[in-house]
């Protein structure tokens, strides 16, 4: 809906509008970004989608185009001379080269908020595309939340262009340390606390707050469950996974297929091992906020297990608040591994047969090496940037272009 560029209550600056039509928006947003780039970024094409047909793919790649051209008008008609301007992710990838078209006196910056594509992955796109992507972020800072991210970029950009960037970083983002705080002490979050209690009966609470995303890996996290009670029957009726989802991107293809999947995982599981006191499976589904607070003050132990990740603010926000001393569970391919690895266990992503024997290590570890690794994680998470982080970001930026 076009608006006026409205004022920001306490914030000195005005919020712009770029009013897209909705045809052209679907293909950018829905096809171009979240069915092709999203996976592509992920690693994880193969694994959910192939390509779009050729011309499907014309179509969804000029309408990206048109709507990052779109970006870069706005801003170029907005920002004053000289002005620092930080794009944010991939889904406009293109308009650091186009604004910097329009306007050479702006000092540019993108920000890759997700992973850059593995070894390999990003030839997947057509040659053309990934030229145009590359060649957007020339004489720019790009900055990203794991020097592992930053690597992989650098060594497609100077593959695909023959060039050099300007200046690349990493700057990891972290919990608003104080916001994540004060909601631990909502009484509504209390009463969430109570129910979980109940709902466990004093069973070891397994945890996972997450959104229905296949990169998420949430299927495989269940699958761990049922190998580890395959292997080890007596470990049934000592625990209770909670796992809670958040429905995501429901008009991308595939992801109310992976929604399914992980009903019809859950349920099998549960018609296995449950009994008329007892199941091991419980799926929470609905975006409520505080409930996920309650749940990381309560878990015992926490699986965050994507297949890959830019960063990961649930597997930091849960050792922030966590008042259990609970064992994180983290994938290696999470950007927050850079940062937790070491008190975290780590789990590799595909590995069902490991991610169990994780789980098993996790239950029955003594509380001595549970209260010195959560205190660990909790050090480690408050040594990030917190509410600071983009005010942090614009000072790193700013430097870059004194270089």
């Amino acid at each position: 809906m076009p608006r006026p560029e409205l004022p920001l209550p306490g914030l000195d600056g005005q919020l712009a509008f770029v009013s897209i039509d909705p045809e052209i928006y679907d293909s950018y947003y829905n096809v171009m970004s979240n069915e092709v780039l999203w996976p592509l970024f992920h690693n994880c094409l193969h694994q959910s989608r192939s390509l779009p047909p050729e011309r499907h793919l014309r179509v969804a790649w000029r309408a990206y185009v048109t709507v990052n051209r779109q970006f870069a008008n706005q801003i170029a008609r907005c920002a004053h001379k000289g002005e620092t301007i930080i794009v944010h992710d991939y889904h406009l990838m293109l308009v650091p080269g186009f604004l910097r078209e329009l306007r050479s006196d702006l000092n540019i910056a993108f920000f890759h908020h997700i992973p850059f594509v593995g070894p390999g992955a990003f030839q997947l796109l057509p040659l053309a595309m990934r030229r145009t992507i590359m060649s957007s972020f020339r004489k720019i800072s790009v900055g990203f939340q794991s020097a592992k991210w930053q690597l992989e970029f650098e060594q497609e950009y100077n593959k695909v262009t023959n060039g050099r960037i300007l200046f690349s970083f990493v700057h990891p983002v972290s919990p608003d340390f104080e916001h994540v705080r004060s909601l631990t002490r909502e009484p509504r979050v209390s009463a969430r606390c109570q129910e979980l209690r109940s709902l466990t009966g004093g069973k070891f609470l397994l945890a996972r707050a997450d959104r229905m995303d296949p990169m998420k890996n949430v299927v495989r996290g269940l699958q761990a469950i049922a190998l580890l009670l395959e292997r080890d029957p007596s470990l049934a009726r000592t625990f209770v996974f909670v796992n809670h989802l958040v429905s995501t991107r429901t008009t991308v293809a595939g992801y109310e297929d992976y929604a399914k999947d992980i009903r019809t995982t859950a349920s099998q599981i549960n018609s296995l091992w449950a009994d008329e006191t007892w199941s091991p499976i419980i799926l929470e589904e609905g975006d409520d906020y505080l409930r996920a607070i309650a749940l990381l003050l309560e878990y015992d132990a926490l699986l965050v297990n994507p297949i890959r990740e830019g960063m990961n603010l649930v597997a930091q926000e849960g050792p922030l608040i966590n008042r259990r001393h609970g064992v994180l569970l983290l994938s290696t391919q999470a950007g927050a591994h850079d940062r937790l690895k070491g008190p975290a266990i780590e789990v590799p992503p595909l590995d069902i047969s490991y991610t169990a024997s994780a789980l098993r290590r996790a239950m029955l570890m003594k509380q001595a090496e549970r209260k010195h690794r959560a205190e660990l994680l909790h050090e480690r998470v408050l040594a990030g940037a917190g509410s600071h982080w983009h005010e942090q970001l614009v000072a790193i930026v700013k430097r870059s272009q004194a270089h």
